[in-house]
């Protein structure tokens, strides 16, 4: 007995409909969830890889300069700590500090331990804000955190109860762009979601206009009256007729869209009663999608601040190589506003630190980081040519003792006076000649 079912195709709508999808896949019940399924696009998943990595740097706490005795001993104990943390190492700490980048908060609680006599940094555990079930503030200070029951799939069984809250003294918030309609922090794939949206789209349709190509479109042909049975009458005979031609249909082709079934009627003049044609998506004067995924993609990589992974690979549009320099300064801006972030949160740690070993926070430490990029031999001799030949620096012993440990060169022998009075000699020439 034939089954009577019907079928619709909905195709992709893309106007009108990313800018709703948007409202509703950006809220923050499903934007943790949007976010993830925006990291599996090539272009997000290595932007945001590129820039976490660039930002994986590891800090110190440098003393205040009118620090006490005790303030310093302290600073240093901490220090330490950092290089011990335990179960999560520094690497994996600022791994997870850095899920802000692609979520907009981190949250990690620090916990302390005794060790040496000082109270210092034991571990910083990291919150998934999935399982947070309400943020409790009182005047803007957070209270507490209360948590969800972690979701578990049963692959990993911990043996300690998971707690139920928080307390917000021990929480570190790690927010990036926070404001008053963005308290949580704004993630910098919230700025590339239509792109994606519309790039997802563009692929979809590329998928279907391929599979179309390759797999081509049968076309079914019989009399009016069998379609006609087929769709009121499913148990007649007819009926089953047309439900076996559609069968073998579907196995020649891919599936019900690989197929068109029509009536074979003729008019008297043997003209179809019915015609269907193709039109075509994209002539030589049409739509090319390949430029519009390409604009997606810039338009992703302009967003997440890393154009510059771009450079050579598009002649048209990325720019010349020399290029490069502005767009890392760019960069590198834009990176130290994050760290800027990271270290003015991280200093309620610190301030809990000297508090639990009994010092105020006058003198509170400074958090220093690594440098994230190193002058080329190039740049570096360039400028120090720059410098030597404006007359603000002499080439002296210490200048040059200091310029050789800076490049990890060996110390001994030193620059005389003679360096000094060949760099004078060769200033004078040049100004000689700009006259």
């Amino acid at each position: 007995m034939t089954q009577f079912t019907k079928q619709y195709s909905r195709p992709i709508e893309i106007h009108n409909s990313i800018q709703a999808c948007e409202k509703e896949d950006l809220k923050l019940s499903k934007a943790h969830k949007t976010y993830r399924a925006m990291l599996e696009d090539s272009t997000i998943s290595g932007s945001t890889s590129f820039i976490k990595s660039l930002l994986n740097r590891k800090f110190t706490l440098k003393p205040h300069l009118r620090s006490t005795k005790a303030e310093k001993e302290l600073v240093e104990a901490l220090n330490k700590s950092l290089e011990d943390l335990k179960p999560y190492n520094f690497n994996r700490t600022m791994s997870n500090i850095l899920s802000l980048v692609e979520y907009g908060t981190s949250i990690q609680e620090v916990t302390f331990h005794r060790k040496n006599g000082k109270q210092v940094f034991k571990t910083f555990s990291p919150i998934s804000l999935q399982s947070v079930k309400e943020y409790v503030y009182d005047k803007g200070v957070l209270v507490r955190l209360e948590l969800n029951p972690p979701m578990n799939d049963g692959l990993i069984r911990n043996v300690t109860k998971s707690p139920t809250s928080v307390d917000g003294s021990k929480v570190l918030m790690f927010s990036f762009m926070a404001d008053s309609d963005n308290p949580l922090g704004r993630s910098l794939l919230r700025g590339c979601y239509s792109s994606w949206k519309e790039l997802t789209a563009y692929r979809e349709l590329q998928l279907i206009a391929a599979s179309k190509n390759l797999g081509g479109v049968l076309k079914v042909e019989v009399p009016s009256e069998y379609l006609a049975s087929y769709y009121n009458d499913p148990t007649s005979d007819h009926a089953v007729m047309v439900d076996q031609l559609i069968h073998q249909a579907k196995m020649m082709g891919q599936g019900l869209t690989s197929f068109v079934a029509l009536p074979s009627d003729t008019t008297e003049g043997n003209a179809k009663l019915f015609d269907v044609q193709p039109i075509k998506g994209v002539d030589g004067n049409g739509f090319e999608i390949e430029a519009s995924i390409a604009r997606c993609q810039r338009s992703i990589l302009m967003a997440l601040q890393s154009s510059v992974l771009s450079l050579g690979q598009d002649g048209e549009s990325s720019g010349s190589y020399g290029l490069s320099s502005t767009k890392s300064v760019l960069l590198n801006t834009f990176l130290s506003a994050i760290q800027d972030t990271i270290a003015a949160e991280f200093m309620k740690a610190v301030r809990l630190a000297f508090e639990l070993n009994g010092l105020t926070d006058n003198h509170l430490p400074s958090v220093v980081w690594e440098d994230m990029t190193e002058p080329t031999w190039e740049e570096f001799t360039s400028g120090i040519k720059e410098i030597g030949m404006s007359g603000l620096v002499e080439p002296t012993g210490e200048m040059d003792q200091w310029i050789k440990q800076s490049i990890g060169a060996p110390i001994a022998g030193g620059t005389s006076g003679k360096a000094a009075g060949m760099m004078r000699e060769a200033r004078e020439a040049s100004n000689a000649n700009d006259e």
